[in-house]
């Protein structure tokens, strides 16, 4: 029998009525940039500090993300005592970030200091890009996009 396969080219005809069928269906891929994937609902993407309905942020620079993380990539350090603390610098490195989510899950504000957004389009040339400040992570997406497109 193995004999016969051989001379018949088996396989070979197998592979190719394979390849044949494939070619003739319906292409899967989504044409990128002018067709946007979107996130599913569970998706981490870039971290961002939320603000209360006053404006002020909600972060109480606790640091209690910073020790969450499992790779040390947040820095926070802040001023004043009790619930007028505030964080003074608050920055994230994003190049060696693991999109855990621990940091959120960490949070211990009613509501959630920080959230994962579904901004997945960060790419850049130089990787002091990916470090962000307290300015850019209270800033939105189209922020975040004249960031990464140079």
């Amino acid at each position: 029998m193995g004999l016969v396969s051989k001379i018949l080219m088996k396989d070979l005809a197998i592979g190719l009525r394979r390849t044949i069928t494939y070619n003739y269906h319906k292409a899967i891929t989504m044409q990128y940039p002018k067709e946007k994937w979107t996130p599913y609902p569970a998706f981490r993407g870039i971290i961002r500090l939320l603000h209360d309905e006053e404006g002020n942020l909600k972060c109480i620079a606790c640091g209690m993300c910073a020790r969450a993380c499992p790779v040390g990539c947040i820095t926070v350090k802040g001023e004043g005592k009790g619930k007028e603390r505030k964080p003074v610098e608050f920055t994230i490195n994003f190049g060696q970030c693991l999109f855990c989510g621990l940091c959120v899950e960490a949070c211990p504000v009613k509501g959630k200091a920080i959230e994962m957004t579904s901004y997945y389009e960060a790419a850049a040339y130089d990787k002091e890009e990916f470090i962000f400040d307290i300015q850019k992570l209270q800033a939105d997406y189209k922020a975040w996009e004249r960031t990464f497109r140079k």
